[in-house]
Parts: structure tokens; sequence; C-alpha cells
């Protein structure tokens, strides 16, 4: 082979006028069409705010910075695509509480959250929307702490499940579904956690 092959993906036409505006006024993390991408997401994902962030880890470890919350005790599950999730908990300063998956939907599994929250307090809720599948949120909110949807790996599928988590986080990594060369999102609906 004489060369390399390569992916050379072409923006919208209507989009060479936005990147070349970007490059001009030098603004090629800030800027206006940063605050219409993220109204755009809010609304896309029926939330009042979105932030976005360097990563998907980013926008995970910010939704727990913004609870505001110390030595807190945070459920994560046993089994994950991805160390973020763990990793965000761990650089809070806070306990990870490890809980088995469910074979129906790769999110905590009701019973064995269920468990969890008789052996010790429980403060935060991190569940993980696999592969498309929804996690059932509802489920989970009965609890009464704070649950943060992970939608790293499912937003933009086919599902039309709204999510009613208090806080959605959103990777744009190229191995997600909707991508870039990086960044992530929060999703919420209030100003403390903005």
């Amino acid at each position: 082979m004489s060369r390399i092959p390569k992916l050379r993906i072409s923006p919208l036409p209507y989009e060479d006028a936005i990147i070349v505006e970007a490059f001009h006024a030098n603004q090629l993390v800030t800027g206006p069409h940063i605050g219409i991408f993220e109204k755009g997401l809010a609304a896309c994902f029926n939330y009042t705010y979105a932030n976005t962030t360097s990563s998907g880890f980013a926008a995970l470890f910010l939704a727990l910075k913004s609870l505001k919350l110390e030595n807190a005790k945070v459920v994560v599950p046993a089994v994950s695509t991805c160390q973020a999730i763990t990793n965000a908990v761990l650089a809070n300063g806070f306990e990870v509480v490890f809980c088995e998956i469910s074979p129906n939907h790769l999110s905590l599994a009701e019973d064995a959250l269920a468990a969890r929250f008789q052996e010790k307090q429980i403060d935060v809720i991190i569940a993980p929307s696999h592969f498309g599948i929804p996690a059932p949120i509802e489920a989970y909110k009965k609890y009464g702490v704070p649950v943060i949807e992970d939608a790293c790996q499912a937003f933009f599928t086919h599902t039309t499940v709204q999510s009613t988590a208090d806080i959605m986080v959103l990777s744009f990594y190229p191995t997600k579904q909707f991508n870039c060369i990086e960044g992530g999102a929060i999703l919420h609906n209030s100003l403390d956690q903005n």
C-alpha cells in the first residue's frame, strides 16, 4: 500500500460559513455558536439548561460537583463500557458503591439497587443507558436521591423515551453516535447545577 487511507467528512453547505467565521474570529472553543448549540441540546432533550464540557468525563465530574455534597456514596454499575463513571466519582473524593446490572436493560438492576440502599446511606445514583437502551430512571427516582443519567452511549438513538433524570450527561467522543473530536455536555433544570 503506497498511501494511508483516511476518512474525510465534508461539512454541510451551511456549515462552511460558520466554520470560516469561527476561524476568523479565533473562536474555536468559545463564541456565539456554543450558546446556540447548548440551547439546541437543552431543547432536544427537554431540559432547561445545557452546558458543554471538554469531555464526557468532565461532564460526569462536574455533574457530581454541582450537587455540592461531601463524603457522598455514589452507586455505579459494576460493569461498565468505560471507567469514566468510577473515575468521576473518585475524582470528587466520593465513595464508589458498585451495583449489579440487569441483563434486560444493562443498567442498574432494581433488586440489587434496593439491596445497596438497605446496606448503607446512598447519596447519588449514576445510571448509564447503554447502546440505545434507556435506563429505567423512574424506578431509580423512588429513592429520593439525585439520579444522573449517563447517556453517553445512548443519545440520538431511535428511542422516543424522554429522560426524567435530575441530570443527564453526554459525550461527543468519536466512538459515540453523535460525535466530534471530543467534548461532552451536562443537561439539567436547575441554576444551582450551572
